[in-house]
């Protein structure tokens, strides 16, 4: 004799609710993670403060993501994928230049939004005793954007694209820097519109 169980609506709810607090406990420990890894050091902050800010139980750090260097490698992925999702664009939009400047405009409204992850990112990226220690090799965040800057300056007409695409880069590169270390005083806005006039026109 065969039983099924039916599921009533109540406990569809709760299974949902189950899945949507356990996916808001991952997002708070990756947030915060990536704060006080970014701000205070790898080595400088406690699981232990972790989960205190996030709200989260300590046994769920170490179920989703077994140790503080698996949780740093999570929050390595994900500013991955912020720094490749900053650059997402239609390439093949009929108005090269206006796909440049709304790919500028993502990039460096990503510096603002994205702060913690980037800062984070690159800390690790620079840090070779750490990033051996934790056996990742992350990629160059120019990689993220590099071929379609080329692309677009081909489009747009520019004689050497690649020179254009290098001195795009440099550019980025220094914006990055600057408004990672100062950034209450960057003047961010004015640099984003440099960057549009300077590589649209």
């Amino acid at each position: 004799m065969f039983f099924t169980r039916k599921f009533s609506g109540y406990g569809l709810f709760y299974i949902f609710d189950q899945t949507v607090n356990t996916m808001n406990a991952k997002e708070k420990l990756l947030s915060e993670a990536a704060k006080l890894f970014a701000s205070k050091g790898f080595s400088e902050t406690g699981t232990d403060e972790i989960v205190r800010n996030s709200g989260v139980a300590k046994g769920l750090l170490f179920y989703h993501y077994k140790s503080k260097e698996g949780l740093l490698q999570a929050v390595l992925e994900r500013a991955w994928e912020v720094i490749r999702n900053s650059c997402e664009v239609d390439i093949e939009d009929k108005s090269p230049h206006r796909t440049l400047r709304t790919l500028i405009k993502q990039m460096t409204r990503s510096l603002e939004k994205d702060h913690d992850y980037r800062k984070l990112y690159m800390a690790v990226l620079l840090n070779k005793s750490l990033t051996h220690k934790l056996d990742v090799a992350l990629k160059n965040p120019s990689e993220a954007y590099y071929e379609t800057i080329i692309q677009l300056f081909r489009k747009i007409g520019k004689k050497n694209p690649q020179r254009w695409a290098l001195s795009f880069d440099i550019h980025f590169k220094g914006v990055s820097y600057g408004y990672m270390t100062e950034p209450k005083t960057f003047p961010l806005d004015d640099t984003r519109q440099m960057m549009v006039d300077m590589f649209t026109r």
